[in-house]
């Protein structure tokens, strides 16, 4: 499993804390107003190298033991909050998630303690959260998201970077994950997400170990938001049903339920592993090794030893 960061030593500067210079300007009086303040603290963590560093399996390895590491996490009430390039880091070859700087605290078990509020490097957020709503504070906060987000990282990566060096020229496509029009950024992805002939035909040569795998994160993801927008044509209908009495103009294939849990994202995506038909291919290639199957008991059987 992947590792946060190691704290090696800290200070406290409490001469430096908020209280004080409020004090100093005139904004705190009472001993009272002191209560809650920030206090600066300087932490020093170990020398860590970027994932980009990493290609093919190495790669593979660390990021799936990130993934790991992040969800039990979230579970226990750290929710990251800023999933990108930058950091994910690795340790000699273990994944590590770094800088918490925005993590929130939740309750952990508590599945709706959540909140409404953002954030993260635009190129790699969810396309949920590049919506209007989701600016407009109106999208819950969930893990899905940040799972979202690595896959996000991962085409990226294999994309703008080679034999660990960050390309200073990049696809056309690739730069407006960078618009600074949230609109425009989410089409491109989604555009590049219905298209994994993009995906693999950007991919550097350092990283073409990955090829057999990121077709199968490519389609888990294309078809969860295409159930999604099946969910909300549902919506639509049922509305339209309690209001005029019969169905809009266009016909449903499918529904699926609003929301899954946290469990059921992560484990219906280890899942579409599992049930790909070249499955076996990718465990005797060793891709299936770094996948956290163990997470979930439902996939005891397909961790067991072949006979």
């Amino acid at each position: 499993m992947g590792n946060p960061p190691r704290l090696v030593a800290h200070r406290e500067l409490n001469d430096a804390s908020m209280a004080i210079l409020a004090k100093l300007v005139g904004f705190a009086e009472g001993a009272d107003e002191a209560q809650g303040s920030r206090t600066l603290c300087i932490l020093a963590f170990d020398i860590l190298e970027p994932i980009t560093s990493l290609q093919g399996k190495a790669l593979w390895k660390a990021y799936w033991e990130i993934i790991e590491c992040h969800y039990i996490l979230w579970k226990a009430g750290i929710q990251h909050g800023d999933i990108s390039v930058p950091n994910l880091m690795h340790r000699n070859g273990t994944g590590v998630l770094n800088d918490f700087d925005l993590a929130r605290l939740a309750i952990p078990g508590d599945s709706y303690h959540r909140g409404f509020d953002h954030t993260g490097a635009t190129p790699f957020l969810a396309l949920d959260l590049l919506a209007a709503d989701a600016q407009g504070g109106r999208v819950e906060r969930r893990y899905r998201h940040e799972l979202e987000s690595f896959f996000w990282i991962l085409a990226w990566i294999i994309a703008c970077y080679d034999n660990g060096v960050e390309l200073k020229s990049i696809s056309a496509a690739h730069r407006l994950w960078l618009h600074e029009d949230l609109e425009i950024c989410s089409g491109a992805k989604t555009t590049m997400l219905s298209m994994p002939e993009v995906i693999l035909g950007s991919m550097r040569n350092s990283h073409n170990g990955l090829y057999p795998v990121i077709p199968i994160l490519n389609k888990y993801w294309t078809d969860f938001h295409s159930a999604r927008i099946q969910e909300k044509f549902h919506s639509v209908t049922q509305r339209s049903l309690e209001l005029y009495g019969h169905p809009p103009s266009f016909s449903l294939t499918h529904t699926v339920p609003m929301e899954l849990s946290d469990e059921e994202i992560l484990s219906n995506m280890l899942r579409a592993f599992v049930s790909h038909p070249a499955a076996e291919f990718l465990k005797s290639e060793g891709f299936m090794a770094h996948i956290p199957f163990k997470l979930f008991p439902t996939f005891a059987s397909f961790l067991a030893p072949s006979t």
